[in-house]
């Protein structure tokens, strides 16, 4: 994986068209040749979910994948293996719950000791205004970072 100290992007960026961020923090990006980055279609598809499903339970970094939906308050596709229900927030709150969960559960082994800003609150409704419309850009135009891994 090639990992740099220095981010890709800034805060100060703006999000990908059709995106408003929840937080100020910066995604997560690697090179890798992952099925998100070879297929990012297959992970907006309804009817190939649990091929992108199963593609997530082998992939490294579903941690890292759940906290970008989570700050960039994605509501369709698959994001960290779990399947988005869409903009209904009521549904969506313990999604986000979910997902910042298993990113706190693999953040050391995905980043190490390298520091990840917090995540908004699920229950914010603030974020309800900021969500992207159905399907979203594909992965190549989101905002990236990477992160020193071992």
């Amino acid at each position: 994986m090639n990992t740099s100290d220095t981010p890709d992007s800034s805060f100060g960026q703006p999000a990908p068209r059709g995106f408003q961020m929840r937080a100020e923090v910066r995604l997560f990006h690697t090179d890798q040749d992952l099925a998100c980055r070879q297929d990012p279609d297959l992970f907006f598809d309804l009817e190939r979910r649990r091929t992108a499903i199963s593609h997530c339970a082998q992939c490294p970094f579903r941690g890292r994948c759940g906290y970008n939906a989570v700050a960039m308050g994605a509501t369709h596709g698959i994001w960290g293996g779990i399947n988005l229900p869409g903009d209904i927030p009521n549904r969506l709150r313990p999604v986000y719950s979910r997902l910042a969960a298993q990113f706190e559960q693999r953040r050391h082994l995905e980043l190490g000791d390298a520091p990840a800003a917090p995540l908004p609150d699920s229950d914010d409704d603030d974020h309800r205004a900021m969500r992207h419309p159905s399907p979203g850009p594909a992965p190549s135009q989101w905002p990236l970072i990477t992160a020193r891994t071992a």
